[in-house]
């Protein structure tokens, strides 16, 4: 596990389209028009700011980074430990809705074929009690604005 002690580097990896678009609800494409100095873009920016700020009081990021032994098969992908036979984790992903569809699991090795593969799984946290305190501010009625009308002209 890493701490990540400067939150500013973990908001440098979030898809803003994805945090702004689809998580906040704002239509449009949100970087141009905060970049036009559009009115909507700029205060969901703004909003946005003030809660990193709240955030950098609690947040206690951290960051793990882990390299597994693998195998596939069917849809099942399975994590191995050094010297382990047995699987320390199976994941079991669901194939596309169509014949021959794909699957996660067809990008790692068959262990049929005599041959392990590897699997890198990175995960981040926001810390301890995160979950406790959105909780408690969901029941007093503190919510982050609702999602922001199209912008004039998208």
């Amino acid at each position: 596990m890493r701490d990540v002690p400067n939150l500013q580097e973990l908001w440098t990896y979030m898809n803003p389209f994805m945090i702004y678009g689809r998580h906040l609800g704002f239509k449009g494409n949100f970087e141009k028009l905060l970049q036009a100095r559009d009115p909507k873009a700029l205060e969901l920016y703004q909003d946005f700011e003030v809660v990193k700020e709240k955030a950098a009081t609690f947040f206690e990021a951290s960051r793990r980074l882990a390299i597994f032994r693998s195998g596939a098969a069917w849809k099942l992908v399975q994590l191995y430990t050094p010297g382990c036979k047995n699987a320390l984790y199976t994941f079991d992903f669901p194939r596309q809705p169509k014949s021959n569809g794909l699957c996660l699991s067809d990008y790692v090795l068959d262990p049929q074929s005599g041959r392990r593969d590897h699997l890198a799984v990175f995960v981040v946290t926001a810390g301890r009690g995160v979950r406790e305190r959105s909780e408690d501010a969901k029941q007093k009625g503190e919510f982050f604005p609702g999602p922001r009308p199209a912008s004039p002209g998208n």
